[in-house]
């Protein structure tokens, strides 16, 4: 048998806390109160930040021979996790013909060389003959928000994304199963906090190759991750005044939180243009698949509302594509200069074009200063079209962006 070295144990470490973070569990952004983290059922104690990291469930581990020795046997077929720790070896110090180096008292010089040693460990779970220690839990009272509920359940119905609450130490959007899951409400000691959370998971789910389709595989800390939570957490920000409940507690979390990932994108204050206007797109994408009456808040909350952003993410909101389709005349798309960034799906580009001109509109081939409307092609959503009209709207410029999607039912409905 193989035998695993501290360098194996390391890349093991790393791997596992990186898989966690890309699966959307981030521990440092955690507004709510924990239930029974993760600890020794013998010892008692709480393992350590990075053990709680890995670990895949919270509450009582042990190891096969602990869980013996309180009476247990591990179910057949159950599969250990592993934990991890520091310890030192002790040795002399030694010159180079090995003999015991000395201090100027005489005293051998003892070296301190840490290694990293690891246990399996099996969760209660997966145990039998052994009842869970009782739990005291730390819970709040909770007055959910209506129109807050409304816009969870009827974009849940509408979308198909399964929305769960329950009690639990992490919040996360898992595009495999296009599921959400949240800790349980009475877990925040802030109301408002919960539906931040939630928002900032339907946010990630926006970004699913049936809805949005933008780019969610890139590794932790690359410039697709943290391009990712910028778009999520300035997405939540804006359901948030959407719905009236924004608070200068969430506002002052969500800037935090968007400092951090401004940090890892290292202060590049550009990549903000883009993730803003993806964030936009975003919360646009759940209103209009959401059928709720957004709150009408005082001018200068809607200000404080942008706060966690920068100015270019704060500007005036722009209707959803169904909302100017549904009450727009035939000649909606009059004198508007129209480009596309690529090939569409359900018709070819030239087709798109007639149609453009059938209603009115210009098309246009390239992305200049004129452009009003720039179609968001699904095979081709970030090209140099699509960068130069951000660069145009950073310059001053106000070119609206619209799905694919949203492009078919706007020419259909005119």
């Amino acid at each position: 048998m193989k035998k695993t070295t501290s360098k194996d144990l390391y890349t093991e470490v790393t791997n596992k806390i990186i898989a966690k973070l890309e699966a959307g569990i981030i521990p440092w952004r955690k507004p709510w109160t924990e239930i029974a983290p993760a600890f020794n059922r013998t010892s008692g104690k709480p393992y350590s930040f990075l053990n709680a990291m890995i670990l895949d469930h919270d509450g009582e581990y042990a190891t096969f021979k602990q869980w013996n020795e309180l009476g247990g046997k591990i179910r057949k077929g159950e599969k250990s996790e592993r934990i991890y720790y520091f310890d030192f070896i002790s040795n002399p110090a030694l010159d180079e013909h090995n003999n015991p180096l000395r201090d100027e008292d005489g005293m051998a010089i003892i070296r301190k060389i840490p290694f990293l040693k690891s246990y399996a460990v099996f969760h209660i779970s997966q145990v039998e003959g052994v009842e869970p220690l009782p739990v005291e839990k730390t819970t709040f009272d909770f007055t959910p928000s209506e129109a807050a509920e409304a816009l969870i359940n009827s974009y849940s119905k509408t979308t198909g994304v399964t929305i769960t609450s329950a009690e639990s130490n992490n919040a996360f959007y898992r595009p495999s199963t296009d599921s959400i899951s949240l800790p349980s409400r009475e877990q925040f000691p802030n109301n408002a906090e919960f539906y931040s959370t939630a928002f900032h998971e339907i946010t990630h789910s926006t970004g699913h190759a049936s809805r949005l389709n933008r780019e969610m595989v890139g590794k932790f800390g690359s410039k697709a991750y943290s391009k990712e939570e910028l778009i999520a957490e300035l997405g939540a920000a804006f359901l948030m005044a959407y719905v009236g409940i924004d608070t200068p507690d969430t506002l002052d979390n969500s800037a935090a939180y968007l400092q951090s990932w401004i940090k890892a994108l290292k202060n590049d204050n550009r990549l903000f243009v883009p993730a803003a206007t993806a964030a936009k797109n975003a919360a646009e994408y759940v209103k209009a698949h959401s059928a709720i009456t957004p709150v009408e808040a005082p001018a200068d909350e809607a200000e404080k509302a942008q706060a966690a952003a920068p100015t270019t993410a704060a500007a005036d909101p722009q209707p959803t594509p169904e909302a100017v389709a549904a009450n727009a005349p035939a000649s909606a798309l009059k004198g508007l200069n129209i480009a596309i960034t690529g090939g569409l799906k359900k018709m070819l580009r030239k087709d798109a074009f007639k149609r453009i001109e059938e209603l009115g509109g210009v098309p246009k081939k390239n992305v200049t200063g004129i452009l009003d409307i720039l179609v968001i092609a699904e095979d081709n959503p970030e090209g140099e079209k699509y960068n130069k009209a951000l660069a145009l709207n950073s310059a001053g410029k106000h070119i609206k962006f619209i799905a694919e999607s949203d492009f078919y039912k706007l020419i259909q409905a005119a």
